[in-house]
């Protein structure tokens, strides 16, 4: 599983980093993937806690600002890799943070300003990354 997340981390930062989006065809395929990978190792699948996060993203994509397809990518994260564990959530959440920091601090030395868009999916694939290595 860590392997799957690790080459599907590059492919979405790139593209993220790149066009600012993050294409349902990919999610889908990354849906595949892992509801595979699950029937294969049978580590579950975490319905409510994937319907958190979709409700939590969807009100952060209408009041804050983030991307929706940002959204659909923590859900589908959330629905077979992030573990339903204080533990879990709180690598996941961390992740988050500190790689969003790096990343603003970044666009902003580079000239940016605050309010340029910043990718998201390097920092959802790093919380991922240390929830699946962690947990």
């Amino acid at each position: 599983m860590l392997a799957t997340i690790c080459i599907a981390g590059l492919y979405f930062s790139f593209v993220d980093l790149k066009s600012h989006r993050i294409p349902n065809r990919s999610l889908l395929t990354l849906s595949v993937i892992l509801l595979s990978i699950e029937i294969f190792t049978g580590q579950g699948i975490h319905f409510k806690s994937a319907a958190i996060a979709l409700a939590v993203g969807t009100a952060l994509s209408i009041f804050a600002g983030v991307g929706f397809g940002d959204v659909k990518l923590i859900f589908v994260l959330t629905l077979f890799v992030i573990t339903p564990t204080q533990t879990g959530v709180e690598l996941f959440l961390v992740g988050i943070a500190i790689t969003s920091v790096v990343s603003l601090a970044v666009t902003l030395f580079r000239g940016g300003k605050s309010a340029d868009p910043v990718a998201l999916a390097p920092s959802i694939f790093i919380g991922a990354i240390l929830c699946a290595s962690f947990t």
